[in-house]
């Protein structure tokens, strides 16, 4: 009995033994799949961390061809580019990645149009590969631009291939002149407009808008419009979505038509508000250099002629003043460079000669670039003039008058009193035209061959492949 009982003991032991070691067996295999496990992910995690290293690579050598392209945008159909570390300005990679950029013509490239169709996209462009507002190919000018990447860190490598398109105007929609003032034989004005913003129009509260002309009165942005309690236009306004007041009390007036897709807050206006219809994509006028303009002194006192200016800033106020002609025949104009950092018009450092304040169209100012103009006014030193800046801020302010023409991307009035010059759209011989043949920095159309200049790239395809783009 004894024997089979110690027998029997000694087989449980013998079975719980078995048990853990198969229960062990089977933990040290989880264990060590979940290690495996664990270390294809980390494996996994880190390819794809270098990967992703790589992809940023390839974005910033895109940019860098772009901007390059923008900057000095080819014309030769035989120009291939290749940029590396050894460019001057090429972006500083991760240690151990090496990126190339290799620039061609679409076609040289190798590329035909069908296979282009087969890459993402990334914006929406033509069909065919055509140039914007109807400026067509030459058999011997290739616009269009293939740019091939490959960064390479080890043993892993990115290749993309990106299309860029031609841009002839700037990407966001530009208040600029029609298509036809480029003929430089028009008397199209630059002006749809007298008071014409592309991004946004703000008027300071208690301002008055009223109209000098025939024509009724007309303010227009692009975008929005903020009106600031008891502003009044005597006109009508055209804005995607426009701002009032807080209180009806102090709602601001317009006594025209409202064209609008929102209003936000109280607007007093006498019709039911008709929709807003997004304005249509208008061009650039034409350039010559500054080479026969006279070159405006940045300090000082300037007796101004009726002729063409270039300044390279312009900074009036009481101690460097401006002093316009008498009975003037034809405009004053003065194109300021599209680099100057700011533009400052105190009008206490205006002095208008007899006759000139007849009309505003007498003196205007053309700027291209993107930094502010400033008009600052005070109650014994109105502003009359035309101002014509697209790119940039302008803004009215003090307790004076202003009258004439603005436009620009931002427009702002927080002055007193506006008085807009309706009958810039008649065909007076001073109205500002593309027959003055100049404007600003680089939005010229065409070059001496006829052939179009640019004023950036966009891609519209994306393409990843496996082989070696650029050795």
């Amino acid at each position: 009995m004894t024997k089979r009982v110690r027998s029997s003991r000694a087989n449980e032991k013998a079975y719980a033994l078995i048990s853990i070691l198969v229960i062990g067996s089977f933990a040290m295999m989880f264990l060590l799949g979940l290690a495996t496990t664990f270390l294809t992910i980390v494996r996994s995690e880190g390819v794809h961390h270098e990967k992703s290293k790589l992809l940023d690579a390839t974005e910033s050598g895109l940019d860098f061809a772009i901007d390059v392209l923008n900057r000095a945008p080819p014309t030769n159909n035989t120009d291939i580019v290749i940029y590396d570390e050894n460019t001057s300005n090429f972006p500083i990679f991760d240690s151990g990645i090496s990126v190339k950029v290799r620039v061609t013509p679409l076609q040289a490239g190798g590329i035909n149009w069908t296979s282009v169709s087969e890459f993402s996209v990334l914006q929406p462009f033509p069909l065919t590969p055509i140039l914007p507002n109807g400026v067509s190919q030459s058999s011997k000018t290739e616009y269009w631009r293939l740019v091939e990447i490959t960064a390479k860190k080890g043993l892993f490598q990115k290749n993309v291939r990106v299309v860029l398109e031609p841009q002839i105007q700037p990407f966001s929609k530009m208040p600029l002149p029609p298509v036809s003032s480029m003929s430089g034989t028009t008397t199209s004005p630059l002006f749809p407009q007298a008071v014409f913003a592309n991004t946004n129009l703000t008027l300071g509260s208690d301002l008055i808008i009223s109209k000098n002309g025939t024509n009724a009165l007309k303010l227009q942005s692009n975008d929005s419009a903020n009106l600031s309690d008891r502003a009044e236009i005597d006109g009508s306004l055209t804005a995607k979505t426009i701002t009032g007041s807080e209180n009806a009390s102090d709602a601001p007036k317009v006594t025209g038509d409202l064209n609008t897709n929102n209003i936000e807050g109280e607007v007093s206006h006498p019709n039911a508000p008709q929709p807003f219809v997004e304005p249509s994509n208008i061009s650039q006028s034409p350039t010559n250099s500054f080479a026969n303009l006279l070159q405006l002194p940045t300090t000082g006192n300037t007796d101004l002629k009726t002729a063409s200016y270039s300044a390279k800033s312009l900074d009036v106020n009481s101690s460097s003043t401006i002093t316009l002609p008498s009975s003037p025949e034809s405009p004053t104009k003065i194109y300021i460079d599209s680099s100057a950092n700011l533009t400052t018009i105190n009008t206490s450092g205006i002095t208008y000669g007899d006759g000139a304040l007849a009309n505003p169209l007498n003196f205007q100012i053309y700027y291209d670039g993107v930094n502010p103009i400033k008009i600052v006014t005070s109650s014994v030193n109105s502003f009359q003039g035309t101002i014509y800046a697209p790119r940039a801020r302008v803004e009215v302010s003090g307790g004076g008058d202003f009258k004439g023409a603005v436009l620009g991307d931002v427009v702002s009035f927080t002055n007193r009193k506006v008085e807009v010059i309706t009958d810039i759209n008649n065909s007076d011989t001073n109205t500002p035209t593309g027959q003055n043949n100049y404007t600003f920095g680089m939005v010229n159309r065409l070059d001496s061959n006829g052939r179009a200049f640019y004023q950036g790239y966009r891609p519209v395809t994306w393409q990843e492949v496996s082989e070696k783009l650029v050795d």
